[in-house]
């Protein structure tokens, strides 16, 4: 029962040793030599199984097999047409009485017996009866497999079980699990409104939340101060048709404003759907008709952009500026259900366009209930938001700090990019709980090494959103350890409401010096299954997709029922109709239930802590003048995409996908190609790409979004100049850093006294010292290109007006070109041969031939021969050309 615990099944085989003297041999007893042998013992259970009948089953297939316990292992391998038949193993013995055996007069005494024997198994159990009758449990684990702690569990949960068999006979099996390894906390029914208001009558006046500024100045509003403002919102809200069901955009700033509009929409009974204002109006346009919110919550500033975007999305939804005198009208609240969706977050969509995630109450509350016994959440704690409100780690973020008391701090973007400023904030504030992308971190573990300063309130710090390096923590560990702050790795995905599984981190995982990205097992209340393609259960240590089912799975894409259909699917493991979640993401699971995360099944990535599809990011890059085709890979070290483009290269691309994609989206490299690679099956080789990227980057590009490291170099250091405070890097965006119009003419003057020519509107739309870069390098002449030093083989996209002339039927030739050089006198057949022959010897041009093979256009270039010049018989040197 404890296997299957670890194994999360409810079939398992193990092995059992057998003493083998039970064969009918005339005194076998008192033989000297090894007759144990090594046999499967199989059990197996349902949901409805009793330890009573568990016990008598096994107990019967003991009975079946113990006439066959000399067969070999090897033997029954190769019956059963497996190699491995289990991984742990079950030894039994009996402690001997060595006193017993001494006799007077002996000269050889025996001191002791001691197994030192090596484990040949992962896990295996000894069970040993001591002299005064009792059993005593020895666990031997294989230390590269399991840590020691896990062992413990693993014996601990083992001891629990068994009194569980053999003092419960009526219980059903699974209720035998030891009631802290397996419950989730009981959960009240209740919604988020609710989870706020009772935090709010338990201390009114504690510090609800508190905005932080560049310059060091705060806003701060108590819980009852809170709790009164977003009253008033929500009555507002109410009024203007808001309710179960209904959805408020939100376009407001990262503030106190912003934190009021989303705790009034939820207790109002609608769901937010938060914009980013950095997005690009285009997807701004999209979510608006895609969601179809009743009303738009907009700071002041924001009123003149949303009411056009809304008449250009046809949406006749309201727009209420956040902070005007509001209509109220009297009249009761609605009943908020615990099903009802509590918000809408827009992901990247594979079809070119995001795709909206409806969470409802129910996802969200059992997530914070089921996280705060491990974490310890309260009132005590003070978080930082440091992520965007459209991306689902805020979720986190503002309703563990809300729904326990705790305080939130709201940093101005910039401070959030600026690593120095931000630590500088964790310390002074008090920040307990900090949570971050691996990404993220990383520059965090810098400014903390040149901060030399410690963080005393800090005690827990939290990953999520991407895969975790733990070789890039080491400098952390070294001056902080382990324990105080915990380290703790989240996975999760915005489908099944933010978290999934919990890993915390100790000095074994550094010691050991893993290279996977440990995410542990799943939160109280979730089950994750790792299957194969017909959705079987993986055994241990090999690779399956991750499966997610239980009470954080949320309802489903908004509007897409074909797609929630197929990645929402049935549970084959629960009788109750329940749903899980195929998350795309690849795990193996250990021998003591962890999982270890491996990667992703399709094309979506993840980058600065964002779910990416590259279908979208490729989608995008087809709508631009010029493109045929494209691809757009990640860059080795995961820091930008690359788009590989077939066609031509727009001028000013990093602009124009600045206008349609967020900011991560944008490709920081671009590589024109002739063709895209294919495999031997006809599908794009992407290893290929990324081979030619990394070869790319590490020599001069072709054609890059980034210029010359020296321009990009400049650009960074004017920014850092101008941007006083703020820790500047290639993707730092100026205006979220704390830039305005005035300040960027001072950027373009320094720019221009350095001979780069930049205009104010590049500063606007391109914002980054990488895409300025960029369009300096596409502005600018274009670097002599070195010959290949190979033959461009391969197929590729023939030009529009040769498929068409291919349709019309006939020659080609009529394409040859012709051209008159005159010779001197001297010169004679011999001399032009020569010189045809060289020319064609160094340009493999002239010697490419087009083909159509399998309905595949193909270029070749054939070997030289030499030419031959001919003498033609008429002096029109076009007929003559076509001619030949």
């Amino acid at each position: 029962v404890t296997l299957g615990g670890i194994l999360h099944s409810t079939d398992v085989v193990f092995g059992s040793t057998v003493s083998g003297r039970d064969a009918d041999v005339p005194g076998i007893q008192d033989m000297v030599g090894l007759f144990i042998n090594t046999i499967p013992v199989r059990a197996s259970w349902s949901g409805t199984t009793t330890a009573g009948d568990l016990l008598a089953s096994v107990r019967e297939h003991q009975s079946a097999v113990l006439p066959h316990q000399h067969v070999s292992l090897a033997r029954i391998g190769r019956q059963a047409g497996s190699g491995s038949l289990f991984d742990t193993l079950v030894v039994f013995d009996v402690a001997t009485d060595v006193e017993a055996l001494r006799r007077a007069g002996d000269t050889l005494v025996i001191a002791d017996i001691v197994n030192e024997g090596a484990p040949h198994y992962p896990l295996t159990l000894v069970v040993e009866r001591a002299l005064d009758g009792r059993p005593r449990f020895n666990l031997i684990y294989d230390g590269e497999l399991l840590r020691e702690a896990t062992a413990r569990t693993i014996l601990r949960t083992f001891s629990s079980t068994l009194t569980g068999l053999l003092t419960r006979p009526d219980a059903q099996v699974d209720d035998l699990v030891p009631e802290s390894d397996r419950l989730p906390v009981r959960i009240a029914p209740t919604t988020l409104g609710g989870l706020f208001d009772a935090a709010a009558r338990r201390d009114p006046a504690a510090t609800a939340v508190t905005q932080c500024d560049l310059d060091g100045g705060t806003r701060s509003l108590s819980y009852g101060e809170l709790a009164e403002t977003k009253g008033r919102l929500a009555s507002a809200l109410r009024t203007a048709g808001v309710g179960p069901g209904r959805r408020v955009a939100v376009a407001v700033p990262r503030s106190v404003e912003q934190v009021v509009a989303l705790v009034a929409i939820v207790s109002a009974g609608g769901a937010y759907v938060p914009l980013d204002l950095a997005y690009p109006d285009d997807r701004l346009e999209y979510i608006l008709a895609d969601a179809a919110p009743q009303v738009v919550l907009v700071a002041p500033d924001q009123r003149d952009r949303f009411t056009e975007l809304l008449a250009t999305a046809g949406v006749p939804a309201r727009v209420l500026v956040q902070g005007d005198e509001l209509p109220v009208e009297d009249g009761a609240a609605p009943e908020v259900s615990v099903h009802d969706p509590a918000y809408v977050i827009y992901t990247s969509g594979s079809t070119g366009r995001p795709k909206g995630v409806v969470v409802p109450h129910s996802s969200v509350v059992p997530l914070l209930a089921n996280t705060q016994p491990d974490m310890d959440f309260g009132p005590h704690d003070v978080w930082v938001q440091f992520h965007s409100f459209s991306f689902d780690f805020a979720v986190w973020e503002l309703w563990g700090a809300l729904a326990y008391g705790g305080e939130l701090l709201v940093p101005e973007y910039g401070l959030t990019r600026s690593p120095v400023d931000f630590h500088r904030l964790v310390r002074e504030r008090g920040v307990s709980v900090l949570n971050q992308t691996p990404s993220a971190f990383y520059q965090f573990i810098e400014a903390d090494r040149h901060a030399g300063e410690a963080l005393p309130a800090l005690r827990r710090i939290i990953f999520g959103g991407e895969a975790l390096e733990l070789g890039r923590l080491r400098g952390w560990v070294e001056r902080h350890g382990t324990a105080s702050p915990e380290l703790v790795n989240m996975y999760g995905i915005t489908e099944t409401t933010v978290h999934v599984t919990h890993r915390v981190l100790t000095d074994e995982d550094f010691e050991l010096g893993a290279e996977v990205s440990p995410i542990g097992g799943a939160i109280p209340g979730l089950v994750t299954h790792l299957l194969d393609d017909r959705l079987r259960p993986v055994p241990p240590g090999r690779v399956g997709a991750i499966y997610v089912a239980g009470d954080q799975v949320s309802l489903g894409y908004l509007g897409r029922p074909g797609l929630t259909a197929s990645r929402f699917v049935a549970n084959p493991f629960a009788g109750d109709g329940s749903r899980m979640y195929h998350t795309g993401d690849l795990a193996r699971r250990t021998l003591d239930g962890e999982l270890e995360f491996t990667g992703r099944a399709d094309d979506q990535i993840q980058l600065k802590g964002f779910r990416v599809e590259l279908g979208e990011v490729e989608s995008a890059v087809r709508e631009l003048d010029g493109v045929i085709d494209v691809a757009v890979t990640v860059a080795e070290g995961a820091d930008h995409l690359v788009a590989h483009v077939v066609g031509r290269v727009p001028d000013d691309i990093t602009g124009s996908l600045s206008r349609k994609l967020p900011a991560h989206m944008v490709p920081g490299r671009v590589l024109p190609v002739d063709a895209l690679p294919l495999t031997v099956n006809g599908k794009l080789d992407r290893k290929a790409l990324a081979k030619r990227s990394a070869e790319s980057a590490a020599t001069a590009p072709s054609f890059s979004t980034g210029a010359s490291e020296s321009e990009l170099a400049k650009l960074v250091a004017i920014f850092t100049e101008t941007l006083p405070g703020t820790e500047v890097d290639a993707d730092t965006d100026f205006f979220r850093a704390g830039g305005d119009s005035i300040v960027a003419i001072t950027v373009i003057n320094r720019a221009r006294a350095l001979g780069m020519a930049i205009a104010p509107r590049d500063v606007f739309l391109l914002r980054t010292p990488r895409a300025l870069a960029g369009h300096l390098a596409t502005s600018a002449p274009q670097p002599v290109v070195p010959a290949p030093d190979h033959r461009a083989d391969g197929p590729l996209l023939p030009t529009p007006i040769i498929l068409r002339q291919r349709q019309l039927g006939g020659s080609l030739t009529r394409f040859a070109q012709a051209r008159t050089l005159p010779t001197t006198e001297a010169a004679g057949r011999a001399d032009v041969e020569r010189a045809a022959n060289a020319v064609v010897a160094a340009h493999p041009a002239l010697r490419l031939r087009l083909r159509v093979e399998h309905g595949v256009w193909a270029l070749r270039t054939e070997p030289h021969r030499d030419v031959t010049v001919a003498r033609p018989a008429t002096p029109d040197a076009t007929a003559a050309a076509n001619e030949a």
